[in-house]
């Protein structure tokens, strides 16, 4: 017995000296194990510093990760985990976890990869729920780093599991943004209620200068909503994906037309110069994870010039934007009234598994003048397709164009109807037209006259035939100009010059045309 009680008593002594090893060493095997937990979620260079610990609770005075510790990409605290000691052992599972404050540094690329402290988002990965059932933030301010520049966002608000939560954000921006689109001198904010049924409502509102290839808009002032479904499958309890609606409504912004590439063709159109244009209406987007719709139907995009001009686009009874099982749909209708021009144009265009788009457009004016020419109307087709930036296919006008000065040729009473194949290089700023092939541009009259000169002529039965370069080419780049080369043939032709006129069947004449639109 005495044996066995020393042996006990032995027992006793090491639980006891064992117990208080641990007790005294507890926040440096609580800062080891949490360490390993991040470096094994591919966190660099992890480091904590623990404040407390025992059976219920673990708080940390510091949390942070990153190439650099004295800048780290991941900087928190204090952060405060509540746990029951028999699901933290066996399940794994937290209860709350609490950020008072922190700070996040995240690169973004143009493809848009996310990154933070050596840690991507896997798109493979798997749904799963999260190890804890309720998180509160009071102050995380989250910096993305894109392309164009750093972008903050400071959020704070509740979440559990059970009954939802909601979030608010403030967004400030100086420069930001990728290749597509960027903003500028931009500030907003957003909520983000999260219901416990799975259903996201956002709302929220953005200022500032929004940068895109085609143009800026300054000073954009826009509001967004959102009723999605559900928050829940991305924790694997529901459908993966996103189903719902969202709207943007752009109450106003001004685009300085000199800087939109896109315009350039209007610019040079002729009228007086246009500086500044205002934009407004809505988008409304519907969505379930891959198939999306976009109308313009409740409050259609409207674009206003300075100098009266207004455009109205709409998507028509049906959605502007369709995408359902890989086929994308576009329709849209446009209304244009202004100095220069009054008319309507439709465009109907389809896509299949990403490929290039088929494009049927169609446009009717009445009378209008444009770069020095009246046409007493405009009627016109184009059927073909559009990729990386470049349109082709087949061009049907029919118009008559009154009168055109260009320099001292004065032309009148020309009727034109034609079918061209069109090469339209957004890109390079250049559209070419040509005939159909072994064809050429008829007109069944026209009327010529120079001024300050006794001398006027009149053509019937004209046809202007390509050669060796494109019949019509016309550029918007740092020098606008257009071009016509070609064979000009005629069944009669009447000429006077003074007292003598002439009348027969005129010689072939090559024909050659520049037209700079700034020197008129």
């Amino acid at each position: 017995m005495r044996l066995v009680a020393r042996l006990m008593f032995g027992v006793v002594v090491v639980l006891v000296l064992t117990g208080a090893a641990l007790y005294l060493l507890r926040k440096p095997i609580a800062a080891a194990a949490v360490e390993r937990v991040m470096a094994g979620a591919r966190l660099e260079k992890p480091s904590v510093e623990v404040q407390d610990v025992n059976f219920s609770r673990l708080t940390l005075s510091r949390m942070t990760a990153g190439a650099e510790p004295s800048a780290p990409d991941l900087s928190l605290g204090p952060v405060i985990f509540e746990y029951g000691l028999r699901d933290l052992l066996f399940n794994s599972k937290l209860k709350i976890v609490s950020i008072e404050d922190g700070n996040l540094t995240a690169e973004v690329s143009d493809a848009g990869a996310f990154s933070i402290a050596g840690w991507s988002l896997d798109p493979n990965a798997k749904p799963a729920p999260p190890p804890f059932e309720t998180v509160t933030i009071k102050q995380l301010a989250i910096v993305a780093n894109t392309p164009k520049g750093p972008a903050q966002i400071k959020i704070n608000g509740a979440f559990d599991m059970r009954s939802g939560g909601k979030f608010n954000g403030v967004v400030d921006a100086e420069n930001a943004g990728f290749a597509v689109a960027a903003l500028s001198r931009a500030d907003g904010e957003a909520a983000i209620d999260l219901a416990a049924d799975g259903a996201i409502g956002v709302a929220g509102l953005l200022k500032g200068d929004l940068l895109t290839p085609a143009g800026v808009a300054r000073g954009a002032d826009a509001t967004m909503t959102a009723e999605l479904s559900s928050w829940r499958g991305f924790f694997g309890e529901g459908p993966r994906g996103l189903k719902g609606a969202a709207g943007i409504l752009i109450k106003s912004s001004t685009i300085d037309a000199q800087s939109a590439d896109a315009l350039s063709p209007i610019l040079a159109a002729g009228g007086a110069p246009i500086k500044n244009l205002a934009l407004s209406g809505a988008f409304k987007a519907s969505f379930d994870g891959e198939d999306l719709s976009i109308s313009l139907a409740e409050n259609p995009l409207t674009i206003i010039a300075d100098r009266g001009d207004r455009l109205v686009i709409s998507g028509g009874e049906g959605p502007a934007y369709q995408k359902i099982a890989g086929k994308e749909r576009l329709a849209l209708s446009a209304v244009l009234e202004g100095p220069v021009a009054k008319g309507a144009a439709t465009l109907n265009a389809a896509s299949e598994d990403s490929g290039p788009w088929t494009i049927d457009a169609q446009t009717a004016f009445g009378e209008q003048e444009i770069g020095g020419a009246l046409l007493s109307s405009f009627d016109g087709r184009f059927c073909g397709a559009y990729s990386e930036a470049r349109a082709t296919g087949d061009l049907e006008i029919a118009t008559l164009l009154v009168r055109a000065t260009v320099g001292r040729l004065a032309v009148s009473d020309m009727p034109v109807n034609a079918r061209l194949s069109v090469d339209l290089d957004l890109a390079g700023k250049r559209l070419t037209a040509n005939p159909e092939s072994g064809q050429c541009l008829k007109t069944e009259r026209v009327g010529l006259r120079f001024a300050d000169q006794d001398m006027d002529a009149r053509i019937t039965g004209a046809a202007l035939c390509p050669v060796d370069a494109p019949l019509i080419s016309i550029g918007w780049g740092d020098k606008p100009e257009t071009h016509v080369e070609g064979a000009l043939t005629a069944r009669t032709a009447h000429y006077r010059l003074g007292q003598t006129t002439f009348d027969g069947a005129p010689p072939r004449v090559d024909f050659t045309l520049n037209y700079d639109p700034q020197l008129q």
